[in-house]
């Protein structure tokens, strides 16, 4: 006779497959948890439940097979949706790729690299018509994303060639989302005998050294190499600094920065865990859902058909008089990147050259402002001469490319009606690529 299967052992089965619930609503739970304090009550409400359905474990064996299968069968859901649109449509869930291809450093979290050894070529459009949720008149182009060996966009092999420039900055400095051959950096390698290593990735200019502190002993340079550093107005002010700025150029300062700033194997598989998590297409479209529209872009009419999308914010930080950025609270910890960063360059016997790049809405402030064409003032924003005289003072070589480029802008458009900027980006199009190799090779290489 058979023997009708006991209570516990029937429990016993309601908790394992509990257990695989539990697995499914976490993965959910960190798909959708952009929100830490959202993430953290979602766990706790899991852990209240199976408190719950361990103290009632008579009522749930009656109810619960039907309960476990709904429950299962949504989490079930969510989780392979997610990992079938991530590993098959995720270019449809990006406006870019740096969004898939950018993230944290593991053992440096504070730093950022590209996903190493990466060939990509794919649709984008511009980050102003994203923030902004306006998208009728976005710019669709081909980007394409090569990486090396150490994540940064290169051809592969790049850091193991005889390197005599290095290329030092943000994502101004990556080159944005455009062709990779397209970028200034590319134009000034093909005039360089493929000697111009990129060390560029999105950050302030703490981020910048401390990626040129880590990274200098991994590329193959020349004997006196020779850095530029591309500094932006619309981002790279002292208010971007961390708090902890200070602490970090003390490090760097006393040759630490490694062994100080370098993550244990948890806290960098932590970081793993939370990029996989980040990079979720469903989290993505949950987030672009949610957000508010940004009133910080703004349009102006180039012509009756044409609209350049403008940040707000970069042209506030672009006004800012030389006294204001001289008065913010990080001014000194700005000042002691470059102070820290002379004495690093003495050390290794590189030459530091620093280059000013404008916001868009400088070059292009009579269509920002509604002035009449080309009465754009040429003269420096606060930022640039504040880092003028700090760089004077500290004997670094230093120069502002807005002139030029304000020059090279009226004479692209009075000649084929077109600027040097996506239209819907904060970033140089092709033209201002090539317009800013060439003042870097007329006004910053051609004094060597």
């Amino acid at each position: 006779m058979l023997k009708k299967p006991s209570q516990s052992s029937g429990f016993l089965k309601l908790n394992l497959t509990y257990a695989v619930i539990l697995i499914f609503l976490i993965y959910s739970a960190l798909i959708f948890g952009y929100d830490l304090h959202l993430t953290k009550r979602f766990l706790v409400f899991i852990a209240g439940s199976a408190v719950v359905i361990n103290f009632f474990k008579n009522f749930f064996l009656k109810i619960g097979s039907r309960l476990v299968l709904v429950v299962a069968t949504a989490a079930l859901t969510l989780a392979a949706c997610d990992i079938v649109i991530r590993t098959a449509f995720k270019s449809f869930i990006y406006y870019r790729p740096f969004d898939m291809l950018g993230s944290a450093m593991p053992e440096y979290p504070m730093l950022g690299r590209l996903k190493k050894n990466t060939a990509y070529t794919g649709v984008a459009y511009g980050d102003l018509a994203a923030m902004s949720g306006e998208l009728n008149f976005k710019e669709d182009r081909m980007v394409s994303y090569i990486t090396d060996s150490r994540g940064f966009r290169n051809k592969p092999g790049q850091e193991k060639k005889q390197n005599k420039i290095i290329v030092l900055g943000d994502s101004f400095g990556s080159g944005g989302e455009i062709e990779q051959d397209s970028t200034f950096v590319s134009f000034l390698s093909r005039e360089h005998e493929d000697a111009v290593y990129n060390l560029s990735y999105p950050g302030n200019p703490l981020d910048e050294l401390a990626n040129l502190v880590i990274e200098i002993d991994e590329i193959n340079l020349v004997k006196n190499p020779v850095v530029l550093w591309c500094i932006f107005t619309g981002n790279d002010v002292p208010l971007y600094l961390p708090r902890n700025g200070d602490a970090i150029l003390d490090f760097i300062a006393e040759n630490r920065l490694k062994e100080e700033m370098k993550s244990s194997w948890i806290s960098a598989t932590k970081v793993k865990i939370r990029t996989f998590f980040n990079r979720s297409p469903l989290r993505q479209m949950v987030v672009r859902i949610r957000a508010p529209k940004n009133t910080n872009v703004q349009l102006r009419d180039l012509s009756d058909s044409r609209k350049v999308y403008f940040l707000k914010h970069y042209a506030e930080m672009a006004s800012l008089s030389k006294e204001e950025i001289q008065n913010d609270v990080k001014f000194n910890t700005f000042k002691r990147v470059f102070e820290v960063a002379k004495k690093f360059a003495q050390e290794k016997g590189i030459t530091l050259k620093v280059i000013l790049i404008p916001t868009k809405s400088e070059v292009y402030d009579w269509l920002y402002n509604g002035m009449p064409p080309w009465t754009t003032n040429p003269h420096p924003s606060g930022f640039g001469m504040a880092l003028e005289e700090l760089l004077r003072k500290l004997q670094i070589d230093y120069y502002d490319s807005k002139p030029y480029l304000i020059e090279q802008a009226k004479k692209k458009f009075y000649e084929k009606n077109e600027i040097l900027w996506w239209s819907d980006d904060t970033h140089f199009n092709a033209n201002g690529q090539r317009a800013f190799s060439d003042f870097i090779e007329t006004h910053v290489l051609s004094e060597n």
